[in-house]
C-alpha cells in the first residue's frame, strides 16, 4: 500500500520576544492590550490563558485558572502589582454596563459599543 503523500505542512516558528520588542509592542499598544499584556507578564503564563480569565477565577485571594495546552491548574497569589491590575481590571469592567464575566473584553480588544466612533474622533 504506497504513502500517503499528501502536502507537507510546515511546523510553527518559534520566537523568543526580548525586552526590546516587548517594550516596543507595550509602547505603541492600547490600554486593553498593555493590561493583558501586564497580566500575563505577572502569572507568567501564556496571552491565551489570561485572557479567558474570568471574576469567578478569583478565589480568596488567588487568581486559579486551568491552563488550555496542558489542562493543568494554575494557582497565582493576588499581591503586589497584580492586586493593584486586578482591582483596576474589576472596576474597569465593573463601569460598564455589561454582564460579562471576562476581565478582558473580546481576547483583550474593544468590543464594538467601547470603540471610538469616527464622529468621536
Amino acid at each position: 500500500m504506497p504513502a500517503w503523500r499528501g502536502k507537507k505542512e510546515t511546523g510553527r516558528q518559534n520566537i523568543l520576544i526580548d525586552d526590546e520588542l516587548y517594550a516596543a509592542v507595550y509602547a505603541v499598544a492600547d490600554q486593553p492590550l498593555r493590561n493583558a499584556m501586564d497580566l500575563a507578564d505577572l502569572c507568567a503564563q501564556r496571552p491565551s490563558d489570561v485572557l479567558r480569565v474570568q471574576r469567578s477565577n478569583i478565589v480568596r485571594g488567588n487568581l486559579i485558572f486551568r491552563t488550555q495546552k496542558t489542562g493543568a491548574f494554575v494557582t497565582v497569589q493576588i499581591t503586589g502589582e497584580l492586586a493593584a491590575l486586578i482591582e483596576r481590571l474589576l472596576a474597569w469592567r465593573g463601569s460598564k454596563v455589561d454582564v460579562s464575566p471576562y476581565l478582558f473584553a473580546r481576547r483583550g480588544r474593544l468590543s464594538a459599543h467601547e470603540r471610538p466612533t469616527a464622529l468621536a474622533l
